[in-house]
């Protein structure tokens, strides 16, 4: 070997060393010795086998051997433990001698296994991703028939997660996910599989399982754990999830099958309530299947103009005015008639489609009271129902001021109608949003009023205008002293808080008479018209305007203990 080549040799960077006929060391350069802690005296001349042992010695032999026999190099990649180092080795026979490159590619090993990393795990929980669950899961299931256990799949979702990112921030939010995923994967054994797979979303997979009982026990756990008070930002919060399972074999014995059906089981478990369990059944799939088919039916009404507006009159008892009417939503389906809103909303709700629905009809409500306006009636209110999810708009308050503005309309003939459960919900946050609706004008009114949750002590905080007394209420109020008490305390605590009352489905004279004597201010229900076309109402309204007597002789109810309109 010349002068030249060995200079080349001793400058790279690169490990080298030759190897004779017999396996000992006949060249190594500078590099070379570093990488194997040997100096060139110790090495030159002894067998390779002396020097390097174990896992790399086999691979190392098995190589040698090959690139000889073959006559051809040879290429692989070593990872030397004492060093923590990996290599690119290349072997090069050479007349039954043989020359060997050691390429040091530890840190390209290290940015390719983070990036493996990366795409296989949570970047926020550093738990499996979906893509790494379901191969996990898989190989978890290619075992399963050699053992006679059930494997289970645990489908989580967090309780109202968006609450915490939209009243406390989303740092507060990652904080959250960060103690749920610590707290559940205290609960996994050995074994098991814990994976973030979305937002507020945990999958388990438990191996190893005997029963179904034990399913039950275990889950049982998880809630509990999950359930313990969480501080954040100073404010104690209580974190629920509902959980849906599947299990193996019953339910399938493919990753993807179970995962699916996990989820359908959890979708089940919210509908039940929050902090709750459901093991999947068939039955759900089938429930599930018209879910989808029913929202896919209901992006194509709302592409298609297919629902329409029904109006409900409200009775003033201290004039006998008309002075306002409840919008309703109805569904003009093809095959299927008239749908009413219980049929589709809660679907709407759950894929947002809600949003686009009820843009629609305030804009749409706020238009029809303009032509009424046009058509000289008495002043009146349109009452329109908000969702959770459109209460929780930002773009609500826009949302509204467009509509009004379009129709030319004043915000005091627009009244927005709530559940107390939806103001109960965020009540801070609530607060401030019915503020700035009031301070445009709009009138506010809690429905279905006693059904909820509500706190008295937080309701006085609320700007309100009106309380809408259950029909519940008031279909028994003439038979039942329990509900006619409840009816009364709700008339009587408004009338203290200078509220409204509103009675829902007043059907019949004896309802009327006792709401009356309690002081409620107004009516609405069947026994003064049933919800109509717009077209039909406005018929009502002529007719109302020129002899009110032939829909109700109101004149003999006018109380004069109650408020008269403002």
């Amino acid at each position: 070997m010349s002068e030249t080549t060995t200079q080349i040799l001793e400058r790279m960077s690169d490990a080298f060393f030759s190897l004779n006929e017999d396996s000992c060391f006949s060249k190594i350069n500078r590099s070379a010795e570093n990488m194997l802690g040997y100096h060139h005296d110790q090495l030159v001349g002894r067998s390779v086998w002396d020097v390097i042992t174990n896992e790399f010695a086999v691979e190392l032999r098995q190589n040698l051997k090959k690139a000889i026999s073959e006559g051809h190099s040879v290429h692989f990649e070593w990872f030397f433990p004492c060093r923590e180092r990996w290599y690119a080795c290349q072997i090069y026979p050479q007349h039954g001698n043989v020359s060997t490159y050691f390429h040091d590619i530890t840190d390209h090993k290290k940015a390719e296994q983070a990036l493996s990393y990366q795409a296989n795990h949570d970047a926020l929980t550093g738990l499996p991703n979906r893509s790494l669950l379901l191969d996990r899961l898989e190989q978890i299931l290619s075992r399963a028939p050699w053992h006679d256990r059930f494997v289970a799949v645990l489908f989580f979702n967090l309780d109202r997660f968006t609450f915490v990112n939209d009243t406390l921030g989303h740092r507060a939010g990652d904080l959250v996910i960060t103690t749920v995923a610590s707290r559940l994967t205290s609960c996994v054994r050995d074994g098991d599989t814990i994976a973030r797979v979305g937002g507020d979303e945990f999958v388990v997979v438990l191996v190893d399982v005997a029963n179904t009982e034990d399913v039950q026990i275990i889950t049982q756990r998880f809630l509990n754990t999950l359930a313990q008070p969480l501080n954040i930002s100073g404010q104690e919060l209580f974190v629920t999830a509902s959980m849906g399972v599947s299990l193996y074999p019953n339910d399938g014995r493919e990753a993807s099958v179970l995962m699916e059906k996990a989820s359908t089981a959890m979708h089940r478990a919210k509908v039940q309530g929050e902090n709750t369990v459901a093991l999947y059944a068939p039955t759900m799939s089938i429930e599930l299947k018209a879910k989808l088919a029913l929202e896919r039916e209901l992006r194509q009404a709302i592409s298609k103009r297919e629902f329409v507006l029904y109006y409900q009159p409200i009775l003033e008892l201290s004039t006998g005015d008309v002075v306002g009417s409840e919008v309703l939503i109805r569904w003009i389906h093809k095959e299927h008639g008239v749908i009413g809103p219980d049929k589709f909303l809660s679907v709407a709700e759950d894929c947002g489609l809600i949003l686009a629905i009820g843009e629609w009809v305030l804009r749409t409500a706020c238009q029809q009271q303009k032509q009424w306006n046009e058509l000289g009636f008495s002043p009146m209110t349109v009452a329109v129902n908000l969702s959770n999810r459109q209460f929780k708009d930002v773009r609500l308050v826009d949302i509204i001021r467009s509509s009004l503005n379009d129709a030319e309309l004043s915000a005091t003939q627009l009244e927005l109608e709530l559940t107390e459960n939806i103001i109960m919900d965020e009540t801070d946050a609530a607060i401030e949003s019915l503020h700035e609706l009031r301070t445009m004008g709009i009138k506010v009114s809690i429905d279905d009023f006693g059904t909820g949750y509500s706190s008295l002590a937080s309701l006085k905080r609320f700007p309100l205008d009106c309380i809408k007394v259950d029909r519940s209420f008031v279909s028994d109020i003439s038979q039942d002293k329990k509900d006619a008490a409840i009816a009364n305390a709700i008339i009587t605590m408004s009338r203290q808080m200078n509220l409204k009352t509103i009675a829902e489905g007043v059907e019949t004279q004896e309802q009327l008479d006792i709401l009356i004597d309690q002081g409620c201010d107004r009516i609405q229900g069947y026994f003064l018209g049933r919800p109509v076309p717009a077209e039909s109402y406005t018929e009502f309204l002529s007719e109302w305007r020129e002899t009110p007597h032939l829909v109700l002789p109101v004149n003999r109810y006018v109380n004069p203990s109650v408020r008269t309109t403002a």
